[in-house]
């Protein structure tokens, strides 16, 4: 298929690149080598506090005086939620138009990961620039607005769900144009923003650049089986889960050699208000490998192809319908996964991968998952190899730049 994208232009605002932590860094990345390699001309702006080195490698203005991801409380009321919506689009707003009025025309705009702070502002700018300044605008809200329940088919809305569900709305005619396109990185998130509110949602791929396939001669049949779980640590991604599992696992009487390793990024509060940190029996183990802070691209690679089996323990309530980047990458990569049942990590691997399901927080039945994986290592490994294809298909560059510039699959 000839994409036919020479000569293009594309601009990537996101307020929340600060550095080498986070998605933000590495998606990014992916999205300008992608683009780069078909011919695009890339410009990028992030943080104002953004890290040197990573705007030096990504080429990046770092030119954004806000990040709403750190301004976010729970504790905030309504009046000071509000409050922040009007604030920030206004300050958001005069930022991307200096970019605009200084990038001159540009072929195609994409701002990565948007929400109500962002959305009124896109929309005061496509009505004064659109078709001019820009020619497409690709926005992707990842963040669902409604909440899924447990044994309910419907997510559920707030009131103040109002606001965002109108904004979108009144970015129709713009849709229905060509000018204006909304994404999410789930299935499931893109269908319930569609059905929300009325406005096309497409499923963007993950634009990751995939490391080499693992090679099964590669791992001797006498050696542990190294089971990995990379990405911060937090409550959300059932760290804690792994950590009882892991030590619940050595303290088996029988069991397959196996080697786990965890990076840890920060301790954090679980849902009872206790702090979780790796104990010292689990930091003293020679059978565990706690990796602290971040990784960088080599090193992340160098990992996650040193493993032979990837856990996502990640809580259901937080992921029915986040993506998990790791999951992708452990797919094309021809990893199996153990991840956690009726989330979008099930569906994906259905989809493209292979490996063992475990109900949400579940300890013993993930200590299972793990025993069952251990004992049969070669043939879920083979199993993933075989799915190695269909998960560099569904996930590959091309389709992701079919989706941004809008571009028909015919």
């Amino acid at each position: 298929m000839n994409l036919n994208l020479q000569g293009k232009t594309l601009g990537i605002i996101e307020e929340a690149l600060c550095g080498f932590t986070g998605h933000w860094y590495e998606w990014i990345r992916s999205v300008k080598i992608i683009n780069e390699s078909a011919g695009v001309r890339v410009r990028v702006a992030g943080n104002r506090a953004m890290d040197p080195e990573a705007a030096r490698i990504l080429g990046a203005a770092p030119v954004l005086s806000r990040n709403i991801w750190n301004e976010i409380r729970p504790t905030d009321g309504a009046l000071s939620r509000y409050l922040k919506v009007v604030t920030h689009n206004y300050q958001y707003y005069q930022t991307c138009k200096r970019l605009l009025d200084e990038w001159g025309n540009t072929d195609c705009i994409m701002a990565p990961v948007v929400r109500i702070h962002h959305l009124i502002a896109w929309l005061v700018l496509t009505r004064r620039y659109g078709g001019c300044r820009f020619k497409r605008l690709v926005m992707q809200i990842n963040i669902p607005e409604g909440r899924h329940i447990k044994g309910k088919l419907q997510p559920q809305y707030k009131r103040s769900s109002f606001l965002i569900r109108r904004v979108i709305q009144a970015y129709k005619p713009f849709v229905d144009k060509g000018l204006v396109s909304f994404g999410s990185d789930s299935d499931q998130t893109a269908k319930d923003y569609a059905a929300f509110t009325g406005v096309p949602f497409i499923e963007f791929p993950t634009p990751r650049i995939s490391p080499p396939t693992v090679h099964l001669a590669s791992r001797s049949p006498e050696a542990p089986v190294v089971f990995c779980c990379l990405g911060p640590s937090r409550h959300e991604k059932g760290a804690d889960l792994f950590l009882d599992a892991i030590q619940a696992y050595l303290q088996l009487p029988e069991k397959p050699s196996a080697r786990f390793v965890l990076q840890w990024t920060d301790d954090f509060v679980n849902s009872a208000g206790k702090i979780v940190t790796p104990n010292q029996w689990l930091l003293q183990h020679p059978d565990v490998k706690i990796l602290r802070g971040s990784l960088t691209s080599e090193e992340y690679d160098r990992q996650l192809l040193a493993s032979d089996c990837l856990v996502l323990p990640y809580r259901w309530n937080s992921y029915f319908c986040r993506i998990s980047g790791l999951a992708i990458e452990a797919a094309t990569a021809g990893l199996p996964v153990i991840y956690t049942e009726d989330t979008w990590l099930e569906r994906a691997m259905q989809r493209f991968g292979t490996g063992l399901a475990f109900p949400d927080g579940d300890v013993p039945k993930l200590l299972a998952a793990l025993e069952t994986m251990a004992k049969h290592i070669d043939q879920f490994q083979a199993a993933a190899q075989s799915r190695v294809p269909v998960a560099k298909d569904v996930n590959s560059p091309a389709n992701f730049l079919k989706c941004l510039w809008g571009i028909d699959a015919s």
